[in-house]
């Protein structure tokens, strides 16, 4: 059985480096994504939501914001 692990990775708008959060249990990242759901602090181009198995990363979800 192949481990996998979640990201929940912030794009910034700013170009500063993307901000990453790990986790074992999908429901744990997936919480931490729904919590920004309706951010408008405008610092984030998007918010990802990945899956990391083995050497491969596929995103699951994308919350795009628009540029104020």
């Amino acid at each position: 059985m192949e481990n996998k692990m979640y990201c929940v990775r912030f794009v910034r708008i700013d170009g500063q480096p993307d901000e990453e959060y790990h986790y074992w249990h999908r429901e744990d990242a997936e919480q931490h994504l729904k919590v920004f759901q309706d951010d408008d602090s405008g610092l984030y181009e998007r918010i990802e939501l990945v899956v990391i198995a083995g050497g491969l990363s596929s995103v699951l979800t994308t919350m795009k914001f628009v540029a104020a």
